[in-house]
C-alpha cells in the first residue's frame, strides 16, 4: 500500500483523536472541574490526616516506635563495639608490621656489616 493511500485512510482516525484530545483538555482545565478537583483533594487530605492521627495514637504504633528505637539502639551499640574492636585489631596489626619491618632492617644491616668485615 502506498503512503498517500494510507494517509487518506488514517485521516479520519487522526482527526477523531485530535478532536477528542482537545475536548478532554478543555474539560480538564475548566474552572468547574478544577474547583471540584481541589475540593476533593482537600477532603481526602483531611481524611488522611484524621486516620493518621488515630493510627499514631494506637498501641500498635507505640509498639512500632518502641521496636524501631530498640533496633536502632542495638545497631549503634553493635556498631560502636565493632569499631572499637577494629581499631584495637588495627593497632596490634600495625605494631606487628612495624616489628617485622624493624627486624628485617636489623637483619639486613647485620648482613651488610658481615659482608663488609669479610671484604676487609
Amino acid at each position: 500500500m502506498n503512503t498517500a493511500a494510507t494517509d487518506t485512510l488514517m485521516q479520519p482516525f487522526v482527526k477523531l483523536t485530535q478532536s477528542n484530545t482537545e475536548l478532554l483538555s478543555r474539560y480538564a482545565t475548566s474552572p468547574e472541574v478544577t474547583t471540584q478537583a481541589v475540593q476533593v483533594a482537600e477532603g481526602l487530605m483531611r481524611q488522611m490526616q484524621g486516620a493518621a492521627l488515630k493510627l499514631s495514637n494506637s498501641a500498635a504504633f507505640g509498639d512500632l516506635a518502641q521496636g524501631l528505637m530498640n533496633n536502632y539502639l542495638q545497631f549503634w551499640t553493635e556498631l560502636s563495639y565493632s569499631l572499637v574492636a577494629g581499631f584495637s585489631q588495627g593497632q596490634s596489626s600495625l605494631m606487628r608490621q612495624a616489628e617485622a619491618v624493624t627486624s628485617e632492617a636489623i637483619d639486613a644491616t647485620q648482613a651488610n656489616a658481615r659482608r663488609a668485615r669479610q671484604a676487609a
